[in-house]
C-alpha cells in the first residue's frame, strides 16, 4: 500500500515517542523510521488524517507503534497477539481463519491496528460473504473498510458499534 506521509510527519511521530511514550530521542528517530518499511504505513496514514483523535491520532499511534516494534523482540509476542485477536474475535461468535492478511498482520506485528479493529474488518468480511459471495467482498470490503474508520475517528464509539452501524447497511 502506498501511503503519503508528508515532509516533516516523521518527525512528528519521533516527537510524540518522546513525549508521550518516553522513548530517548535517538530511540524515537529510529521507531519512527521503522514504522513505514515494517508495514505501520495503514496505521502512520490515520494518525495524519486525524492527528488529534484519541485512538487514532499521532500521540495514541506512536504508542502503539513503540510497542508493537519493541514487542516483536519479546519472547511470545505471536503467542500474545493471536491470544488478544482470537479473544476479540470470540466476542463477535467468530474464529481465526488463516487466510486473512489482516490477522497475519496483526499476529505478525506487521500493524498497530487494535485487535477490536481487526475482529470488526473480519465480521464485515464474514457477513459480505455471507449475504453477497466473495466477489462482492473484494469489490466492496475496502470502501466499506474506510467508512468504518471515518466512523471510528469522527465519534467515540467502539469498532463493535461502528461494526453494527455498517452492517445494517450491507
Amino acid at each position: 500500500m502506498a501511503v503519503y506521509l508528508p515532509p516533516g510527519f516523521q518527525a512528528d511521530v519521533s516527537r510524540a515517542l518522546v513525549e508521550v511514550v518516553g522513548c530517548a530521542p535517538d530511540r524515537a528517530d529510529a521507531l519512527a523510521a521503522r514504522a513505514v518499511p515494517a508495514g505501520l504505513a495503514r496505521d502512520l496514514e490515520r494518525a495524519r488524517r486525524w492527528p488529534f483523535h484519541r485512538t487514532d491520532g499521532i500521540a495514541a499511534t506512536a504508542r502503539r507503534v513503540a510497542a508493537v516494534i519493541a514487542g516483536r523482540e519479546d519472547e511470545g509476542f505471536h503467542t500474545s497477539r493471536t491470544a488478544e485477536l482470537c479473544e476479540a474475535l470470540a466476542g463477535l461468535d467468530l474464529a481465526l481463519r488463516d487466510d486473512s492478511a489482516f490477522c497475519e498482520a496483526y499476529i505478525k506485528g506487521e500493524t498497530a491496528s487494535p485487535p477490536q479493529e481487526v475482529a470488526a474488518v473480519m465480521a464485515l468480511s464474514n457477513r459480505l460473504v455471507e449475504t453477497h459471495g466473495g466477489r462482492v467482498r473484494r469489490r466492496s470490503a475496502p470502501r466499506i473498510e474506510g467508512r468504518m474508520r471515518q466512523i471510528h475517528a469522527s465519534r467515540t464509539v467502539s469498532w463493535s458499534e461502528v461494526l453494527s452501524d455498517v452492517v445494517q447497511d450491507v
